[in-house]
This record gives C-alpha cells, sequence and structure tokens, in this order.
C-alpha cells in the first residue's frame, strides 16, 4: 500500500466516523470508539505515521558507488542472512507485491461483511490507526539504518539497481510488515467481534493470519529484496501492530484515556 492509498483510507474512515459517531455510540459492540478516547490514539498513531513520512524525506540514502560494489563480500554478511546474497528472482519479487497489496483487502472485507453499521466504522478506524503506526515504524527504521539489500552483494543484480539508493533500504521488509498488519488487524477483529466462532474456523483464520505475510516475507528473501532478520523483524512489528491495535480498543466498562477539557485547559487524563 503506497503512502497516498494509506492516507486516502485513513481519512475516509474518519470521516465515516465522525458521520456515525452517534449511532455507534448506541450498538453493544466490543470495540468502544469515542472522541475523547480516540484522539489520543490518533495523536499517536499519526505521530508515528508523520515521523516515518518524514524520515523518509529528510533522510535520503545515498547510492553505492560502483567501485565500493567490488570491494564487497556475502562473506561479511552473517551465516543467518547471507543465503539472500544469492537469490534474485524478478518473479518472486512481483508474487511479493500480490500478496502483500492483497493482504490489505482483509481489513476491508471485515468491514465490508461486519454486521452493523458501527462496527464497519470500527473496523475501518482500527485497521486504518494499525497500518499507519506499522507504515510509520517501517519508514524510520528504512531511512535509520540504511541496511544494504542482499541484491547488493549478488554480481548478477543489474548494475543499475545495485547502486540505487532503494539498494539502501533493506531493514527492515515492508511488504511484510504490513502484510502481517493486515492479516492480524483483520483475524483479530474477526475473533474479537465473533467470540462464539467455532475452534475449527478460529483456528483456520489465524492459521490463514500467520501464512499469507510469511509467505510474503519468502518472496521477499527469494527476490534478493530482504535478509531473513528484515523479514523476521517486519513480520513481527506488523504482528504487534495489528493484534495489539484493536486490544487498546476493547471496551471493558471502565478504564479508558480519554481528553478531558474545561474553559481554562485541556489535557490526557486515565479513567479508572
Amino acid at each position: 500500500m503506497t503512502r497516498q492509498q494509506l492516507l486516502v483510507f485513513f481519512l475516509l474512515c474518519l470521516m465515516q466516523w465522525n458521520a456515525s459517531i452517534s449511532q455507534a455510540q448506541g450498538d453493544s459492540v466490543r470495540y468502544h470508539l469515542h472522541w475523547q478516547t480516540e484522539l489520543p490514539h490518533i495523536a499517536v498513531f499519526g505521530s508515528v505515521g508523520l515521523g516515518g513520512y518524514a524520515a523518509s524525506k529528510l533522510n535520503q540514502p545515498q547510492g553505492f558507488d560502483a567501485v565500493y560494489l567490488q570491494t564487497l563480500s556475502s562473506a561479511s554478511v552473517s551465516s543467518f542472512d547471507r543465503p539472500a546474497t544469492k537469490w534474485l528472482s524478478a518473479t518472486a519479487d512481483r508474487a511479493s507485491d500480490f500478496t502483500s497489496i492483497g493482504s490489505t483487502l482483509l481489513p476491508l472485507l471485515v468491514a465490508i461483511t461486519a454486521t452493523t453499521p458501527s462496527q464497519k466504522v470500527g473496523v475501518a478506524i482500527i485497521s486504518s490507526e494499525a497500518l499507519l503506526v506499522t507504515y510509520g515504524l517501517t519508514q524510520i527504521a528504512k531511512y535509520s539504518v540504511q541496511r544494504a539489500r542482499p541484491y547488493v552483494y549478488n554480481a548478477q543484480a543489474e548494475i543499475s539497481e545495485r547502486i540505487n539508493s532503494e539498494a539502501r533500504l533493506s531493514f527492515f521488509s515492508g511488504h511484510t510488515s504490513h502484510a502481517a498488519a493486515s492479516c492480524f488487524v483483520a483475524a483479530t477483529i474477526i475473533t474479537d467481534l465473533r467470540p462464539e466462532l467455532r475452534t475449527g474456523i478460529r483456528t483456520l483464520v489465524w492459521t490463514t493470519a500467520a501464512t499469507l505475510p510469511a509467505a510474503t516475507g519468502y518472496l521477499r528473501m527469494r527476490a534478493g529484496k530482504h535478509f531473513a532478520s528484515d523479514v523476521i523483524t517486519g513480520y513481527a512489528v506488523g504482528a504487534l501492530c495489528g493484534w495489539g491495535v484493536p486490544k487498546l480498543h476493547l471496551h471493558n466498562g471502565k478504564h479508558a484515556w480519554r481528553v478531558q477539557a474545561n474553559p481554562s485547559s485541556i489535557g490526557l487524563v486515565w479513567n479508572h
């Protein structure tokens, strides 16, 4: 999902929420969304997302020098990550695009099939927040670490790709992190909103959620785009965001962050 697509998705969700919040408050759903409790989430996740965007604009990496490439050796890469330096596949690269993009459609599908208007809005907002914070963390890491991609060490790769600034954005895998965030947020919402699901169905949901980003990560490695450590880290970050963001919205009846305002001040308080 591109930055522009993510921004449009997030803004559309906020517009839906603003239009439907009064109706959402009246429904008994497991997720609690109210402007007083949601503003802190939007502020934090939005700041992370903007931080990622700023990092991509302010910390652009320098491309490698062709002479410097001749001094590189895969022997300098850890044995755990080294196999990726010998892999190069345009087919795997294209396939990983499809799996990553396809996974981002899962939260949208969950939102469309939700049973009530408030659930549809809630799913859209929560999914947007999970994807936004995942995007921000991914971009901040990529443009801060600026790790060389595996194909930089592969003499069979095109020299134009090896010296490109994009070649220094290996850590960590954005395709994998976004696929994991999308799949895990969808699976978490499904199992939270449908606690009556049979064990077999729940197992199928979580197996699918775990497998799709894993396949995406493997394809990124076979394409020579990422090391194993890039993929594992991206998977972990995306899965944590996809699982954690919905859990922050679970309605427990009494505990919540909320914005409290009066004529002289405005602040963030913890209701207990």
